[in-house]
């Protein structure tokens, strides 16, 4: 397992944030270095640029990825209409990103998750989708 603030700063760096984004973040809750979090997920426009667990008992996964791993059909587009308004039916049209988060039966996450959908260009749009599932007896803490 790849130590989150390890990762998230070598992910960081490459990405190069001006000191006005790196504000903009702090202010959502994201810690850039990872400090206190059992896992972090990062979509910068359409790019997933960081997933990473750091404790036992947690699943991260983009969407794309658990949708291909396992079956959600129980979860995906279940809790929202995607008729509700345009928005909604144009993430379910072009899904272009997202997460799943999912704590394991019985695992106690006590560090929290941090998601960040982070939106670095002009006139730019994120159709996603995110399923989150804390499962029987597990405990699961999300910052986004």
């Amino acid at each position: 397992m790849m130590n989150v603030t390890d990762a998230l700063e070598e992910e960081m760096n490459e990405l190069k944030f001006t000191e006005e984004e790196k504000k903009r973040l702090l202010m959502t809750g994201i810690d850039l270095e990872g400090k206190d979090r059992a896992g972090s997920f990062f979509l910068c426009d359409h790019t997933v640029s960081q997933c990473v667990i750091n404790q036992e008992g947690l699943e991260l996964l983009p969407i794309q990825t658990a949708l291909e791993k396992h079956n959600l059909k129980d979860y995906y587009w279940k809790l929202l209409q995607p008729e509700k308004d345009p928005f909604t039916k144009r993430a379910e049209e072009h899904l272009e990103g997202g997460y799943f988060i999912r704590a394991l039966p019985g695992a106690k996450v006590t560090f929290p998750v941090q998601a960040c959908l982070f939106i670095r260009m002009d006139q730019f749009t994120q159709d996603i989708h995110n399923i989150i599932i804390a499962e029987e007896g597990s405990e699961l803490h999300i910052i986004t």
